[in-house]
């Protein structure tokens, strides 16, 4: 569910919630993520994103690493998200 910059994943035995900031003026376009229960209030995701249609695909560095430079398949060090808007 994401609301304004808010945002809740809910699987089978996890829900994980935050904020997020994007910025769609850059190349590749670029995504941060605050997790609401990190205990590093300085820990964010870096991330990059890209949308095609109604797919939208987010590739994300462990904390404290560096923004990738382009959205790719998981890769150590790398959390890679893809997300379908549902009607």
């Amino acid at each position: 569910v994401v609301s304004c910059n808010d945002f809740t994943l809910t699987g089978k035995d996890y829900t994980i919630s935050g904020t997020f900031a994007i910025d769609p003026t850059k190349t590749p376009k670029t995504i941060d993520l605050t997790l609401a229960d990190s205990k590093d209030p300085e820990g964010k995701l870096l991330g990059v994103y890209e949308i095609k249609g109604d797919v939208r695909k987010s590739c994300f560095a462990l904390p404290k690493q560096n923004r990738p430079r382009e959205v790719r398949p998981a890769d150590k060090g790398f959390l890679m998200l893809e997300w379908k808007q549902v009607p």
